[in-house]
């Protein structure tokens, strides 16, 4: 049993340099203004934390931490398997306190040509279109997921 496991965490991790260049648009982040960080909880189509109190956008270091870190557990937790396969994500980032600890909530939205540029600044809240969107919570201090939430069907 170790060794099936094993190996399938050596078949992640073998996957991880061409995942992270498919994944993740190379336009990066779709940037969010503080003012406009508490929309990106209002989700229409799957659930999203509630925050309680301030909110804070977290530093492009921790992004690319947060994504790093995300494709290791989509991969090895199977969750990948939910997501477009041919699809570029791009997220935004809106950090919150959560019972005194600190989490950063990640809402992705596929890069796609037959979709509207998404806009600058703005909470980008999508409503259906399945797993062209998703969400999910990070908590930085251990570098832990929870809470992977795909939109509804279409």
């Amino acid at each position: 049993m170790k060794r099936s496991i094993g190996a399938l965490l050596a078949l992640a991790l073998l996957s991880l340099p061409a995942l992270s260049q498919t994944l993740f648009s190379a336009k990066g982040p779709i940037p969010i203004n503080l003012s406009a960080a508490p929309e990106l909880f209002k989700q229409c189509s799957r659930p999203a934390p509630d925050p309680k109190g301030k909110l804070w956008l977290p530093t492009r270091t921790e992004e690319k931490l947060l994504q790093k870190r995300l494709i290791l557990y989509l991969t090895t937790s199977g969750l990948v398997q939910r997501l477009r396969s041919n699809a570029e994500y791009r997220g935004q980032y809106v950090g919150f306190v959560e019972n005194g600890q600190r989490k950063i909530y990640a809402a992705f939205s596929a890069y796609s040509t037959f979709l509207p540029e998404p806009i600058s600044g703005k909470a980008n809240v999508w409503c259906d279109g399945f797993n062209s969107y998703w969400g999910i919570v990070y908590v930085p201090k251990t570098g832990n997921f929870e809470s992977f939430e795909v939109n509804g069907h279409i």
